[in-house]
This record gives C-alpha cells, sequence and structure tokens, in this order.
C-alpha cells in the first residue's frame, strides 16, 4: 500500500506541478508573442517613416519637375521673342538693303544713260587724241 501512496503523491506533484509549468510555458510564450509584435510593430514603423521619406522625395521631385517646365516654357517664350526680334530686324535690313539696291541701281541707269549720250553726241577721247596730235 506505500507503494500506492508514493504513486498517488507523485500524480499529485505531478498535477499541481503542471499547472504551475503549463503557466510558465504560457507567460513564455506571451512574452515571445509580445516580443514578435513589437518588432512588427518596429518594422511597420520603420516602413511608415521609409515611405514617408519616399512620398516626400516623390514630392520634391514632383515640385522640381513643375519648374523645370516653368523653366522651359520660360526659356522658349524668351527664345520666340528672340526670333522675332532678329525676324523683324531681318526683315527691315532686307528692306534697307532692297531699297539701297534700288537707289544704286537708278544711279548705275543713270550714268549708263549719260555715258550713252556722250558716246552718241560727242567724239571719243581717243578720237580727241588724235586730232590733238594732228
Amino acid at each position: 500500500a506505500g507503494g500506492a501512496s508514493n504513486l498517488h503523491c507523485d500524480s499529485e506533484k505531478e498535477a499541481t506541478h503542471a499547472p504551475a509549468e503549463r503557466e510558465a510555458e504560457l507567460r513564455t510564450a506571451v512574452g515571445e508573442a509580445r516580443a514578435e509584435l513589437a518588432e512588427a510593430h518596429a518594422a511597420e514603423a520603420a516602413e511608415s517613416l521609409r515611405l514617408g521619406e519616399l512620398e516626400a522625395e516623390l514630392d520634391r521631385s514632383r515640385a522640381e519637375a513643375v519648374e523645370a517646365r516653368a523653366n522651359w516654357a520660360a526659356e522658349q517664350e524668351r527664345l520666340r521673342g528672340e526670333f522675332v526680334e532678329a525676324r523683324a530686324a531681318m526683315l527691315r535690313r532686307e528692306g534697307e538693303l532692297e531699297a539701297e539696291l534700288e537707289v544704286r541701281g537708278q544711279a548705275l541707269e543713270e550714268q549708263r544713260v549719260a555715258a550713252a549720250a556722250a558716246v552718241a553726241t560727242g567724239p571719243s577721247c581717243r578720237e580727241e587724241e588724235l586730232t590733238a596730235e594732228l
């Protein structure tokens, strides 16, 4: 009967020891789960921070693109203005040259007419030289 009594005590010890061991295991599991949850929260916070940085970088890039487009448009407008001014100056100069060419052409025509009239009405220089020698 003494052996049965020991067996009963062992069962009782196991019965009282098992819940304490189970409680320790559960506490360990809960601690591990809390640690994993804390790691997950930290990873989420890091990802959130990284996402915020990427969004800020995207906003900066968009602002730079808007500024670049505005600068490009302003440069195009400036170049158009320069082109219009250069074209107007070229057309003015072309008009001036055409007018000068017209004046010179008329002057040459007058000289040609005067030379033709002189030849038709008077002796040539060679004739005057021959006459003077005689």
